[in-house]
Formats: C-alpha cells, sequence, structure tokens
C-alpha cells in the first residue's frame, strides 16, 4: 500500500513536470518579431555591405526613423486604450450611481449602455476607415514587401550586382513610403 502510493506520488510529479515543461519549451522556440525584425536587417545589412556599401547610411537612418515612428504609434494606441478605458469606467460608475438613487431603470441603464457601445463600435470603425483611406492615399500594397525581398534574393543568388542595388533602391522607395504612411496614421491617432 504505501509502495503503490509512493508510485502514485512519483507519477503524479512526472505528470505535472511534463504538463509544466511542454508549453514552457514550445514557447521557449517561438520567435519574437522583434527577433524576426534584427534577422531580416541582419541579413540585409550583410547584402548592402557586401553589393552597395554606399547605402548602408540610407538604410540605418530609415531603420531608426522607423523605431522611433512605430514608438509613438505604439505609445499613442496605448494612450487611446487608457482614455477609452477610464471613460468607459466613468460611464459604468454613473450608470450604477444612477441605478443606485433610482434615476434610472434597468431597463433605460441597458438602452444606455448598449448606446454607448454602438457609438464606441462606430468610433473605432470610422477610425479604421480613416486609416484604410490613408493606406489607399499613400498606395501601401499588400505584398510589395515580399515582392521586393524575392526580388533581391534571386539578385543575390544569381550575384548581380545591378540588380542587387536596383533591388535594394526598391526597398528603400518602399521605406520611406512606409514611414510617410506611419507619420500620417501617427497624425490621425492623435486627433483621436
Amino acid at each position: 500500500m504505501k509502495r503503490n502510493l509512493s508510485l502514485k506520488k512519483i507519477v503524479l510529479s512526472c505528470i505535472a513536470i511534463v504538463l509544466i515543461a511542454a508549453p514552457t519549451m514550445s514557447f521557449a522556440d517561438t520567435v519574437t518579431p522583434t527577433e524576426k525584425i534584427d534577422a531580416y536587417r541582419t541579413k540585409l545589412t550583410e547584402v548592402i555591405g557586401n553589393y552597395a556599401p554606399e547605402l548602408q547610411s540610407t538604410f540605418d537612418g530609415l531603420w531608426e526613423e522607423h523605431d522611433a515612428l512605430h514608438a509613438s504609434l505604439k505609445a499613442e494606441r496605448e494612450r487611446i486604450f487608457s482614455e477609452n478605458a477610464a471613460e468607459g469606467k466613468s460611464f459604468m460608475e454613473s450608470i450604477k450611481a444612477s441605478l443606485l438613487s433610482k434615476e434610472l431603470t434597468r431597463e433605460e441603464a441597458k438602452v444606455q449602455i448598449e448606446a454607448y457601445r454602438a457609438g464606441l463600435k462606430a468610433e473605432r470603425e470610422s477610425t479604421q476607415a480613416e486609416i484604410d483611406a490613408l493606406k489607399a492615399s499613400y498606395d501601401v500594397p499588400e505584398g510589395t514587401v515580399k515582392a521586393l525581398n524575392e526580388a533581391l534574393k534571386s539578385a543575390v543568388e544569381a550575384d548581380d550586382s545591378e540588380a542587387v542595388v536596383a533591388a535594394l533602391t526598391e526597398i528603400i522607395n518602399s521605406l520611406t513610403q512606409h514611414l510617410t504612411f506611419d507619420q500620417a496614421k501617427l497624425d490621425l491617432l492623435m486627433t483621436k
């Protein structure tokens, strides 16, 4: 009996370890977006160094601007989220106070909450429509970067320095266009 209990403890301990370790190990194998970007930039820097070192400072400047803009976009989205959360909390507290003081019935409160939520949804959809319009006006088609990277990869594999420089120049143009769009998007979000 005691031996059987000890065996159960061992088996349960092993199962617990596997249940904890398996997800942890699989999580450790995932690659974060930052790691992907760093790997991409490292490969691109190597290609630039081999084929067009004169473009390195241009890429460095664009990447710095890109990182700064994306940090600003993230901060702006967080600001909007926290303001909306505070506004929502304040709204719900006022509804609760109105319910407790019998100024509103449950049905009236429900109608006001639904109207508030509908307003939030309409505002989100409006902002997304404005962002989509910006995307269209700045001509940011999906898959452009992938196509440019494929062209660069093919040129490097063929060891065609002219094609590599042309592809790098197109990547610079695309990144510049992307930064212009990101700045317009940031300007738009700052008005929200």
